[in-house]
């Protein structure tokens, strides 16, 4: 349940660090306090938001005026750039014809507002998903029902005036938490004065960086001395996961065992070129994609080697786990035998790719799509997701407990299944502190809460 979450994006202790040691001439070291931590790092940006729907009595939504009021705190860590996402996410995974829709980002005397998992929609969507179930209530209809009904899939615009052109599961999220709850009920209250609430809400997030940006990833594969397979790659691993992303598709695409592949350090040494930060939930996508296509070059690269210089058919040889076979007779050679003949002949076994995503464009000045122009991207995908949350609720304290949560996301295929699992109950956790406890109080531009007990995170 690792990852950046946005803390890559902000400068803190860097700028301190290389003044020191360009005075210094020496190592140096920052170390913060908790109460500097709190006045130094960035925070998820306070949104104010003003809504307005319009909607036929059958359900079906006509028209959407969604306002947003962005505090970027006394310095701009990209809110400009978060504006646009949160008017591209403005009225969330549903079909809204009409959609008019302003984010505005102001200076205030307040800790800067940064990026944070989600980097603007999930302020939306906390807004959004409350304003659909004050409609579902007032037309009579069940919230699972009028969210189906509204709901984006393959074909449709988003707010952005992008056509949905493949893989839209948000309705089959919908499906599958209303399925489970349904199949365990709701469960009796535990005593007297309490109440069992229950909650659903869905979402969709960007890929990417979009709004017109190059999206690449570097990543370079050598064979080693001792016979095994060396990846560097541009991302860095901060406990999402990425490493173990990046050499599972190597291991896949070459043919060979994910225990012989190792990754190197993100070193500008020896690291490929990669654009820009470990950041916009774009490293499986853009560093998989790189892996996998550097992996079919080298292994290309690595045959026609072998078959040169051990008079053999390229086109008869195969990779497998312990080495090259050919196809038609008895001819085999360990990768260890490859590196040997390699280092002989002073030959470097190695391949490098840049891979760049498609290219999308900036977010037109007002996001009208009228011709339907499949060729409108602002960003290359999104991801669905859709929760449900069972509480108890105490009506005389107002305590609030979790009884349960059912999640399910469309986040295209797994590469990792136990990566993408520890993401969403991660993504559980963080939505709790952020609905139930957590406060970053600010008052006259001086922060309230002192220490890590202040800030109530779960």
């Amino acid at each position: 349940a690792g990852g950046a979450f946005g803390g890559r994006e902000d400068l803190v202790c860097q700028i301190f660090a290389a003044l020191g040691t360009y005075h210094t001439r020496q190592p140096v070291r920052i170390s913060l306090t908790r109460n500097q931590v709190n006045a130094l790092t960035p925070k998820r940006h306070p949104i104010k938001f003003k809504y307005k729907i319009g909607v036929k009595k059958d359900g079906t939504i006509t028209a959407l005026r969604g306002r947003a009021l962005i505090d970027s705190g006394a310095n701009n860590s990209l809110g400009d750039f978060l504006a646009t996402c949160t008017a591209a996410m403005g009225s969330g995974p549903y079909n809204i014809p009409n959609t008019d829709f302003a984010s505005t980002v102001v200076f205030t005397n307040n800790t800067f507002g940064g990026c944070f998992r989600g980097y603007g929609s999930t302020q939306v969507t906390a807004c959004n998903e409350t304003l659909m179930d004050k409609v579902a209530e007032k037309l009579g209809m069940d919230p699972f029902d009028f969210r189906i009904k509204n709901g984006l899939e393959i074909g449709l615009q988003t707010p952005a005036g992008q056509i949905i052109d493949y893989s839209c599961g948000f309705k089959d999220c919908l499906k599958t938490v209303r399925e489970a709850f349904e199949k365990d009920g709701i469960p009796m209250p535990s005593g007297e004065h309490k109440k069992i609430g229950v909650g659903l809400a869905g979402a969709m997030k960007n890929q990417g960086y979009g709004n017109g940006m190059e999206d690449g990833a570097g990543t370079k594969i050598t064979l080693t001395e001792d016979g095994k397979f060396l990846m560097h790659a541009g991302a860095v691993e901060c406990g999402q996961g990425v490493d173990t992303i990046i050499c599972q598709v190597a291991a896949q695409t070459l043919g060979v065992r994910y225990d012989d592949i190792d990754i190197g350090p993100v070193d500008d040494d020896v690291t490929p070129y990669s654009t820009g930060s470990t950041s916009a939930s774009r490293a499986t996508f853009g560093y998989g994609n790189s892996s996998r296509t550097v992996s079919l070059m080298f292994k290309d690269k690595l045959i026609r080697y072998a078959a040169e210089k051990c008079g053999q058919n390229g086109s008869y040889l195969e990779m497998r786990p312990d080495g090259l076979y050919s196809i038609v007779d008895d001819f085999r050679i360990s990768y260890k035998e490859i590196a040997d003949m390699a280092k002989k002949n002073n030959d470097v076994l190695e391949a490098e790719y840049y891979w760049v995503d498609k290219i999308v464009r900036p977010l037109s000045e007002n996001g009208d799509n009228l011709t339907n122009d499949p060729e409108q991207k602002v960003y290359t995908a999104y991801i669905f997701s859709a929760q449900i949350a069972v509480v108890e609720v105490d009506e005389i304290t107002g305590e609030v407990k979790v009884l349960k949560m059912y999640a399910a996301s469309d986040m295209g295929r797994a590469i990792n299944p136990g990566l993408v699992e520890g993401q969403i109950v991660g993504g559980v956790v963080m939505g709790l502190g952020y609905c139930l406890t957590e406060s970053f109080e600010q008052k006259e531009g001086y922060i309230v809460p002192k220490g890590l007990k202040g800030l109530k995170m779960p």
